[in-house]
């Protein structure tokens, strides 16, 4: 497995789900080789079994990183100086990643993210003569769109020996301009055992019996829709009759826009920052929640939702869901099913549908309890079996 990304520490929530995957296939018997950037912060504490984590360096100056934080992508974006670091860490990324082919042999090269990975997992392949599956997950397929990425990406998609995309939406987009060979859609799973154990009443010291918590989990960047989330939770407090509560976990480029947000709303003794958490802490903290909220929209760059692993992790801890029907969300939420979907994101449309959900608990119930049925598809030995069938049809 070779990518951009991957948890870096235990708890690390970095593309936690790439781990996921490594330990559920590991868990068949496969040995797993896993290639990434290496970090100040990463450690030895990810060789599990039959998995071993490989780091390649690259040059850095001034101690700033491409890799990890908001993502290449957004770090590119918030400091074109990384830019100087871009030849060092792709040369560093194929030597690396020929070198570690060369010596372990491997029957496939599993690539996660069209650009930069799949590109050079199939230069790597080609030379070696390995077989590549490459993956898209979303960003690589939304983003990217100018004429050169379409054809690196139809080149590479096109020179692997399968790719998968976790949704129809992002397979579309994939594809996009045509040329593109049709890929097998490969869901990311979730742990649906773990998710399903938290305890309910860990998180909730201090809160009234009765007061309700609206939860958002995710990275606080432009295309998560926490802006609109802010403001429809203004229009809930007012028109709401019971009590209500709105958590916020995670972290990114627009934490401090959004803490203003909510001072200049009012709301600071209603809206909890609770930051950047360790995975494990999660379970806990969905078991808490009343409502899952999922806000996305399309950002400026065309960026949006590819699967949203998330909505995948309230639906295995019972949690009922709202959320915007953009990109891949409506491959995972079946409107008024398992969840409720919103063509539109304006704040009073979201907030409204949020009161409507808040003043229906049987209906939620019953929208939990077909999720928590549907989300044992997603369930990592489930995901591990499709991908453990393209491998071997990959290197047969």
């Amino acid at each position: 497995m070779v990518a951009t990304s991957y948890p870096r520490f235990q708890g690390d929530s970095s593309a936690v789900f790439l781990r996921y995957l490594a330990r559920a296939m590991g868990g068949n018997g496969d040995v797993v080789h896993v290639l990434a950037p290496d970090d100040p912060d990463a450690d030895d504490s990810l060789n599990d079994g039959n998995i071993t984590v490989h780091r390649f360096d690259y040059f850095s100056p001034g101690g700033a990183r491409l890799a990890y934080g908001a993502g290449i992508l957004p770090n590119l974006r918030a400091s074109r100086a990384l830019y100087l670091q871009l030849p060092f860490f792709l040369a560093a990324f194929f030597l690396s990643m020929f070198l570690l082919a060369r010596r372990v042999r491997p029957d496939v090269i599993h690539a996660h993210w069209i650009i930069p990975t799949g590109f050079i997992a199939i230069i790597v392949g080609r030379l070696l003569r390995i077989p590549v599956v490459t993956t898209a997950h979303g960003g690589d397929a939304f983003s990217l769109r100018s004429p050169f990425y379409r054809w690196a990406k139809r080149l590479t998609l096109n020179n692997s020996s399968t790719w998968t995309s976790n949704t129809r939406s992002t397979a579309a987009a994939a594809m996009s301009g045509g040329g593109t060979k049709a890929p097998d859609i490969v869901p990311m799973g979730v742990d649906v055992q773990l998710f399903a154990s938290g305890n309910r009443g860990l998180y909730r010291a201090g809160l009234e019996e009765r007061e309700q918590v609206i939860l958002f989990v995710g990275r606080l960047v432009e295309k998560k829709g926490c802006e609109i989330l802010i403001n429809a939770f203004g229009y809930v407090t007012a028109n709401y009759s019971g009590k209500v509560v709105l958590w916020i976990v995670g972290d990114g480029d627009e934490r401090d826009v959004l803490e203003n947000l909510v001072r200049n709303l009012g709301l600071s003794g209603k809206v909890r920052f609770f930051g950047k958490q360790p995975n494990e802490n999660l379970p806990d903290i969905y078991a808490a929640a009343d409502l899952f909220v999922l806000p996305s929209i399309e950002d400026r760059n065309g960026d949006t939702e590819g699967q949203g692993v998330v909505l995948l992790e309230a639906m295995a801890s019972g949690v009922p869901i709202v959320a915007s029907q953009v990109g891949g969300v409506e491959d995972v939420v079946k409107d008024r099913f398992t969840g409720w979907l919103l063509e539109s994101t304006e704040p009073v449309r979201f907030g409204g549908r949020v009161v409507e959900c808040l003043n229906s608990p049987q209906i939620m119930r019953v929208l939990a309890d077909n999720a928590r049925r549907n989300v044992m598809a997603y369930d990592w030995p489930v995901v591990a079996q499709h991908f453990g069938a393209l491998y071997v049809a990959a290197s047969g």
